[in-house]
């Protein structure tokens, strides 16, 4: 398992960051991308496994993006040959295409997600910062692309959502919804115009309230409920929702009372 690092990332420097792939178009393109990002630094790129390891450890990077292949299997083994924390920071792997394996294997190694490298500018950069801030994050592309495998999960009706929703109120729902959307606790706190710890104390109870056990269950949750398009006209809706239904309910008790 890899060990969280042990320094979290100051908001008020930028977040270090180390690529690492095999192939230098691959390297030159994700450093152009993330360039772009004032909050955002890179400070060394691998190309071997060895490079890689080296890096990580003169560096000590928040964020490490990672090819998924032989470099993954390379820095996961620095979590068993090495005992020092903050030594590789967080992990995101990489990936070419549409891996299943890829992102169930590296995500329960202790990866904190999993991105395609042909992915939008938006995404490297947010599920770098997640990533720094300690959340999990998985490319929204590859999200669409699992529940289109798994077509067997049960895919809930918007007019009539599932009873654990009716304890989430207003702000908690958008919450959830942002976090559909891929959105990081910084990106939150901002649309919703409240700081990082208010954002992390609502992650906090909708888990416990939905019964779910990372951020990465919370994005799932609210990708079957379709709250990826418009946070604050979806979570409205299903509100709306729960209200006509025990409304519902009322109406009939009182036909059989």
């Amino acid at each position: 398992m890899l060990e969280r690092r042990s320094m979290e990332w100051n908001s008020l420097s930028p977040i270090r960051v180390v690529i690492a792939d095999p192939h230098e178009f691959a390297r030159i393109g994700i450093r152009a991308l993330l360039e772009r990002e004032d909050h955002i630094s890179i400070v060394a790129e691998a190309q071997t496994g060895e490079e890689l390891l080296d890096a990580v450890t003169e560096e000590k990077p928040h964020v490490a993006l990672v090819d998924y292949g032989s470099l993954t299997r390379d820095l996961l083994s620095l979590s068993r040959t090495r005992t020092g924390r903050g030594q590789h920071g967080a992990v995101i792997v990489m990936v070419d295409g549409f891996s299943e394996d890829a992102a169930v294997q590296s995500m329960r190694a202790g990866a904190r997600g999993c991105v395609f490298k042909n992915s939008q500018a938006w995404v490297l950069r947010t599920a770098v910062t997640a990533a720094a801030e300690g959340d999990a994050f998985l490319d929204p592309a590859l999200l669409r692309q699992l529940f289109e495998r798994y077509t067997f999960l049960p895919v809930h009706d918007p007019t009539s959502p599932p009873e654990e929703l009716a304890e989430l109120n207003e702000r908690e729902l958008q919450v959830t919804a942002y976090i559909g959307s891929g959105l990081s606790n910084r990106e939150i706190s901002r649309k919703l115009d409240m700081s990082e710890n208010t954002v992390k104390s609502y992650v906090s109870r909708i888990m416990t309230k939905l019964g779910l056990r990372n951020r990465v269950e919370v994005a799932l949750f609210a990708y079957r409920l379709g709250f990826i398009s418009s946070p604050e006209r979806e979570s409205r809706s299903v509100r709306d929702s729960l209200r006509t239904e025990k409304a519902s309910n009322g109406d009939r008790g009182k036909n059989f009372g």
